[in-house]
């Protein structure tokens, strides 16, 4: 038997893929089953709590058949996306200069890779990282903006080595046959992927603090698929609690169906452009059947605490009045708030997973524990579900 604790997206797949592989499978869930992916749809539009989509792969695309949901591609609209910069949101933020000095320095960067076979200091923070590689303005306006909307922390807080190592999964993807970088998302939102998921997986609405309350016998195993909070309480001596949890927050606007807005994925806002927000999804560009009201998903890079939903509205109006040049009446306001969403890609969590490969995982295995999650060095849904193929994989080979 394998005991999982944990039914947001990561249990709930890893529990799919052990019933296939034949596994007896207990998934256990305190709180919401889903986690974080939750949709909500109303007779004005279709909204959701965190990820709209998901970056498709050849086993997401299999993943869609298995479970008999239908996925809808992003529209072509969703391929033009904006970076705001003097005054203006632009496809291409740099001029025809500092363009040029980027293909100067992305070639010597080749070259040093190449030549000098250059690594990645594991010291240094991402924003280092490309002001030596790449210059100022591409990591201004660019790459700073770019993984704020990814990460929810600034580049001067996150590990340049982190960053980079889990950005290595996508060029593995897309080098696989049939791949096409492309975001789908199931066309009733991505509660219709965890609704599948939990009609083919048992979930016992249990909450699980200590191990011993499993009584596990010598053939079980136990994989932990909560955040990396939740796990620490379960396994203490782990180090888990080292891993800095950055919270998010997120805004959907709804609006008359008249509305002007953006013809395009969205609009990132680079720090030094002083925008309360870190960007904005234009909802109805990237999916089709999320209206029939046009609605905008505004991203904080993180919660600014103290401050009221109304002062949040406020500050989100002023953007958009920025941005749009206009200050029409909203009509409706959702505002989603987690306290612990995503690891933070620092140095710590550096640290952990060097641990954790070297030394932790081989002693963890050995007591027939495991672990899955976002904090891994895996951060995306598509990464995170090809993780949890290998995982079942090796639990196959150990308990079948």
């Amino acid at each position: 038997m394998i005991h999982i604790i944990g039914a947001g997206f990561t249990g709930l797949t890893l529990a799919w893929e052990l019933q296939k592989a034949g596994l007896s499978v207990k998934l256990y869930e305190k709180n919401q089953i889903g986690g974080l992916l939750q949709t909500t749809i109303t007779p004005t539009h279709l909204r959701e709590s965190a990820a709209n989509g998901l970056l498709w792969t050849p086993r997401l695309e299999q993943l869609a058949k298995e479970l008999q949901v239908d996925f809808l591609p992003s529209q072509q609209a969703s391929k033009k996306r904006f970076i705001f910069r003097e005054g203006k949101p632009q496809r291409w933020p740099l001029n025809v200069f500092e363009t040029f000095c980027l293909i100067t320095n992305l070639v010597k960067f080749i070259f040093k890779k190449i030549v000098f076979k250059t690594k990645v200091d594991s010291k240094i923070s991402l924003s280092e990282w490309g002001y030596k590689n790449f210059g100022q303005k591409f990591t201004d306006f660019v790459l700073t903006a770019a993984v704020r909307g990814i990460y929810a922390l600034p580049a001067t807080k996150l590990n340049a080595k982190a960053i980079l190592d889990s950005f290595s999964a996508v060029t593995k993807f897309k080098k696989a046959k049939r791949y096409k970088p492309t975001t789908y998302a199931p066309k009733l939102g991505m509660g219709q992927l965890m609704a599948a998921l939990q009609q083919k997986v048992s979930v016992s609405r249990t909450e699980i603090t200590q191990l011993h309350e499993l009584k596990l016998s010598d053939k079980d195993a136990v994989v932990i698929a909560t955040s990396a909070w939740d796990a620490a309480k379960i396994l203490p001596d782990i180090h888990l609690q080292n891993i800095e949890a950055v919270p998010l927050l997120s805004v959907t606007l709804v609006w008359p169906k008249d509305e002007p807005t953006l013809n395009g994925f969205g609009c990132l806002f680079p720090p030094n452009e002083s925008f309360f927000a870190a960007g904005v999804l234009v909802n109805g560009c990237i999916f089709e059947g999320r209206g029939p009201n046009p609605t905008e998903t505004w991203i904080m890079s993180q919660d600014p605490a103290g401050l009221s939903d109304d002062q949040i509205k406020q500050s989100i109006l002023s953007d958009r009045q920025r941005l749009f040049k206009t200050s029409n009446a909203v009509l409706e306001c959702h505002i989603t708030r987690w306290p612990k969403a995503i690891p933070a890609y620092n140095l710590e969590l550096e640290n952990f997973l060097l641990n954790y490969t070297e030394t932790t995982e081989k002693k963890l295995a050995n007591k027939n524990i495991y672990l899955a999650g976002n904090y891994l060095g895996k951060i995306g849904l598509a990464k995170i579900y090809d993780q949890n193929i290998v995982l079942a994989e090796k639990l196959k080979a150990k308990y079948a």
